[in-house]
């Protein structure tokens, strides 16, 4: 069964050439190969830390079976289980983990296109792919890849809903989706609805109701009626999510990564701190070690990608409000996501895991964002250089 999954996850890139392009698909086979070489390392080799608490745990409950309960933490190692029947090796974990991950690539591609930003999507899988934290998760018995695919593809058919004639596949994949990312995580469920909303507000406002249109009216009023459901079955829950993300705060506050979480005071300046950290931690003046100044290169990336992110969406809407608007969508879901992590995290570790969650969103819209902003920024020094009076000597 391990063999099997490895040779499919190393095929589906050459499948993906017809759905993307040849030099994309070409270096998700290299990204993918590199998350092959981990698996294995981490399997039979050498247990990696990031990979030796969470994963080895998914992986006994995904061998034994035991200790599944309807959270999201043991849903996944439940589903894992009807795998690990035919065969208890590491990798038929790791691998799926890995095809999930080669999946959302696919989604990545879909979201470019989307967005008109074909001619940066080398450097946007480039970025995505890169990180090494995150290409240590992907190849672990871990949620995370599971959680980002499921999320993209919630937030693709929610760009496609809202983009094209309202349909009932668009929005029962939309729910499905939403359903499958919430299913692994409360604090994703949280994020999705309050996106499904704002998707919602937005479908609503940018077309009109019309009463020749009865089905389209329908579709709304079921939406604005299971977004009301959603809402009353999150608000009895809502209360213990804050309690479980604090007290799991001080669970992994032994952790050397740790930063001050004070979310439990309750006040707005706390929530606000604790996005911060959560997204930027380490500041440079807390880096003392590799590890830290290695947290805090990819922090600074995080600030970087998310400055001109808000640049792009900026630019595009003076020039065309129907992209920024999609733009926005995406930025304040994944912003969204980050702040509900925020609450009951306090350590830059566990942060940059679950940043696999957002960075993706950073990137899609900070890389194009990046090269634009240099773009008008020579044509501004050309024109300047130009209209600039000729001197003689």
């Amino acid at each position: 069964m391990s063999v099997i999954l490895v040779l499919i996850s190393l095929w589906l890139p050459f499948y993906f050439v017809k759905y993307t392009t040849r030099l994309y698909a070409s270096l998700l086979m290299l990204f993918t190969l590199l998350c092959q070489i981990i698996s294995f390392i981490n399997a039979y080799c050498y247990t990696f830390s990031a990979l030796n608490s969470d994963a080895q745990k998914f992986y006994q409950q995904s061998v034994t079976g035991l200790s599944f309960n309807t959270s999201g933490s043991t849903i996944y190692p439940f589903v894992l289980h009807k795998l690990y029947i035919f065969d208890s090796s590491m990798l038929i974990g790791q691998t799926l983990s890995i095809i999930a991950y080669e999946f959302a690539a696919l989604v990545l591609y879909q979201l470019i296109k989307q967005l008109k930003f074909e001619k940066y999507a080398l450097p946007i899988l480039i970025l995505f792919s890169i990180n090494p934290m995150e290409m240590i998760i992907r190849a672990g018995i871990l949620r995370e890849s599971f959680q980002q695919l499921f999320f993209m593809l919630f937030l693709y058919y929610g760009l496609i809903f809202l983009k094209e004639k309202t349909r009932l596949r668009h929005l029962i994949l939309l729910l499905i989706f939403g359903l499958f990312a919430s299913s692994l995580h409360f604090g994703i469920a949280v994020a999705v609805f309050f996106t499904a909303v704002y998707l919602l507000f937005n479908k609503i406002f940018s077309f009109h109701l019309r009463f020749d249109r009865p089905l389209r009216n329908l579709t709304y009023l079921m939406m604005a009626l299971l977004g009301y459901m959603m809402f009353m079955i999150l608000k009895t829950h809502l209360l213990s999510f804050f309690t479980f993300s604090t007290l799991y705060a001080l669970h992994i506050a032994a952790a050397n990564t740790q930063y001050t979480n004070t979310v439990s005071s309750g006040t707005v300046t706390s929530f606000i701190q604790a996005f911060f950290n959560y997204m930027f931690y380490p500041y440079p003046w807390n880096i003392s070690s590799a590890v830290s100044f290695y947290a805090g290169v990819i922090s600074f990336s995080r600030f970087i990608l998310l400055y001109y992110s808000i640049k792009e969406i900026k630019k595009m809407h003076d020039e065309n409000i129907q992209l920024a608007k999609l733009k926005m969508i995406i930025l304040v879901s994944v912003l969204a996501v980050a702040f509900v992590f925020s609450i009951g995290t306090n350590n830059y570790g566990t942060s940059m895991r679950h940043q696999m969650l957002t960075y993706w969103g950073l990137v899609l819209l900070g890389v194009p964002g990046f090269f634009h902003a240099t773009r008008r920024k020579k044509s501004k020094c050309k024109k300047y250089a130009l209209s600039s009076p000729m001197t003689t000597i």
